[in-house]
């Protein structure tokens, strides 16, 4: 009992520090400034919940989503940056002659820490780290049946994320064409999954627009 409250609550305490640091990191990357960016792109990811034996589903390989993040420079070469991005996972199986549909959205937003190397002036390499949220949805239909009609329950969460990683930025014309790699932990009840995701888009100094 003891144990279960103590895991119950440090999960609630990092749950509010997460989303504590989230808006006021986006309120900082809200800030006007010459030297602010936003960032747009396309974003590739993988949740590994894992594969379920009985349906053969193996979730969840999101190919499609995307990414937007903006960042307010507190150095030359640190910043603090917001972020926003959503993918989507669908499969569908035929199941005693009835086909489901199954699906999942993964919503996430963070705010954290940006390091780059701006000396390079044909590349900027970069790291961050970041804390946040995700919001997990998933959604089902039987023979064009909501499930969640039948079952009488909401499927989705918000759970506590941290991020690390990085990329480089390539300077073509008066924006960056950005390269990113990340992974992820998703604290969901019970057990933390692993993600990793690829993004690739533009990056835009604010004072050019």
């Amino acid at each position: 009992m003891t144990r279960g409250v103590s895991e119950a609550f440090v999960t609630t305490l990092l749950r509010r520090l997460g989303i504590a640091v989230v808006f006021g990191a986006i309120t900082l990357a809200a800030a006007p400034a010459m030297a602010q960016e936003i960032s747009i792109g396309y974003q590739w990811q993988n949740v590994l919940i894992g594969e379920d034996d009985e349906l053969g589903l193996d979730c969840c390989n999101a190919p499609f989503g995307i990414n937007f993040d903006a960042a307010f420079p507190i150095t030359p070469a640190i910043d603090v940056v917001g972020q926003l991005d959503w993918s989507r996972w669908s499969d569908s199986e035929i199941i005693f002659g009835t086909g489901v549909d199954f699906s999942a959205s993964f919503t996430t937003f963070g705010g954290g820490i940006r390091w780059s190397a701006r000396g390079n002036p044909s590349a900027t390499p970069f790291v961050h780290a970041l804390l946040g949220a995700v919001h997990t949805s998933f959604a089902c239909e039987v023979a064009n049946i909501d499930c969640d009609d039948v079952l009488g329950e909401d499927l989705s969460s918000t759970n506590f994320m941290m991020q690390f990683g990085g990329g480089v930025v390539i300077p073509v014309g008066g924006v960056g064409v950005v390269g990113q790699f990340d992974y992820r932990r998703f604290f969901y009840e019970g057990e933390g999954k692993n993600s990793i995701r690829f993004v690739a888009g533009i990056r835009v100094p604010l004072g050019s627009l």
